[in-house]
């Protein structure tokens, strides 16, 4: 009796674990399809280009890939029909990409890094 109750503990066990996810899954970005494809501001400084599962930013010439970069922050990213947004929090600091739809060709960027956001840009669908 011991001996079976063991075995079912231990089998208990087994699949508990085994249903259980030990390591923690990266976050990945999820871009709507209305936005996915390469933006620029016209000149060339700042660009996004919006993968199914990943943005990469070219900022004068230095690119960054989101889900590398910001690898182990806290990153999150929600969008509507017209707007995306991506947050990010690492060490209490906090940034917001907010990208608003003006129409099929062009959209506002604006970013916020702790509660003070920087201008409008104007980024046009290549």
């Amino acid at each position: 009796m011991k001996i079976t109750t063991r075995i079912l503990l231990a089998l208990f066990a087994i699949f508990l674990l085994a249903g259980c996810n030990l390591v923690d899954d990266p976050f990945t970005l999820s871009p709507p399809d209305w936005i996915q494809g390469t933006w620029n501001d016209g000149f060339d400084m700042n660009v996004y280009e919006f993968r199914s599962s990943n943005v990469i930013s070219t900022l004068n010439g230095y690119a960054i890939d989101f889900n590398t970069v910001f690898a182990d922050s806290s990153m999150g990213d929600s969008s509507t029909a017209t707007t995306y947004l991506i947050t990010v929090e690492d060490s209490g600091v906090s940034a917001r990409y907010l990208f608003e739809s003006i129409d099929s060709g062009s959209l506002n960027y604006s970013i916020t890094n702790n509660g003070s956001t920087a201008g409008t840009i104007v980024l046009y669908k290549e």
